[in-house]
């Protein structure tokens, strides 16, 4: 992976419980990391591939390899939040990550 086309910051942010004063649980997202990354929205070929599996895809981000990102996380670049739909690993050698990704919150 090339380092100069890692040039957006990217904030990866996961839900979490947290009580009140109350002791009512409330749901928030908390930052996990905020690493450099390359986002490329698809287009022609690819975005058809990619909705093949998953029908909201709308984009990439490419980051170097992180254990901690999941598919239960978000990413957050410049305000826009991005859905991960699928966290994939390119020959599963733990150098980066393709995540597939929606602009927008996802429900569930």
């Amino acid at each position: 992976m090339q380092a100069g086309k890692l040039r957006h910051r990217v904030t990866f942010q996961q839900l979490t419980e947290q009580k009140d004063t109350h002791g009512a649980g409330k749901n928030t997202w908390v930052d996990v990391c905020t690493v450099y990354a390359r986002i490329r929205p698809l287009t022609g070929r690819s975005l058809f591939a990619a909705q093949q599996n998953h029908s909201e895809v709308t984009g990439m981000i490419d980051i170097r390899y992180d254990a901690r990102i999941t598919a239960k996380m978000r990413a957050v670049f410049e305000g826009k939040i991005y859905s991960i739909h699928a966290v994939i690993d390119p020959e599963l050698r733990h150098k980066e990550l393709n995540l597939m990704v929606s602009e927008g919150v996802r429900e569930n």
